[in-house]
């Protein structure tokens, strides 16, 4: 009953004390009882779910549209993920496996274009923002940088920042 509740398409927040309710249930057994039987939290079963159902919606759509684009280079664009940071009062843990995510999400993304002779293109200021997100990963992605203002100088530490990292960089102004 609990994960038709968190399942629901149509929740973009599952409501965890309603779920509780729902099944005669206070919030904290319901967490504790989920995490024992499922071993992980209500949280991740919900992340996980829709990163899955994302994926595969995804990899059908590059399908479709992937060898009718004749171009070699894919923008998957990627960028202005606050979400990333998790809720007010979450702690560095929450970051730390949202970016582990995104990196794998965006390895996901390379491995599904290359599957179609394509080469990822990306916008960098997410990599920018959180470094840990750049750390170990594939170099073979193009990093487009950008900036809303005339901070030249700033954009030039951003594009050496990704070439001191071996990254393929690009660089978009801004208009």
């Amino acid at each position: 009953a609990v994960l038709a509740h968190l399942d629901q398409p149509s929740c973009f927040e599952p409501d965890y004390a309603r779920i509780a309710a729902a099944v005669g249930m206070s919030l904290g057994s319901i967490r504790r009882r989920f995490r024992q039987v499922t071993g992980e939290s209500m949280h991740d079963h919900v992340v996980q779910s829709r990163l899955a159902t994302a994926r595969t919606l995804l990899a059908e759509l590059y399908a479709e549209i992937l060898p009718l684009y004749r171009g070699k280079i894919f923008h998957v664009n990627c960028d202005e993920s606050p979400l990333l940071k998790g809720p007010p009062g979450a702690g560095k843990g929450y970051l730390r496996e949202s970016l582990k995510r995104f990196a794998d999400h965006l390895m996901f993304l390379r491995d599904l274009l290359a599957k179609h002779g394509k080469q990822m293109m990306m916008w960098g200021d997410m990599r920018l923002q959180e470094p840990q997100s750049r750390a170990g990963r594939s170099r073979d992605i193009i990093i487009v940088y950008w900036d809303y203002g005339p901070m030249a100088k700033r954009r030039r530490e951003a594009r050496e920042a990704f070439l001191r990292e071996r990254f393929r960089v690009m660089v978009a102004p801004a208009v």
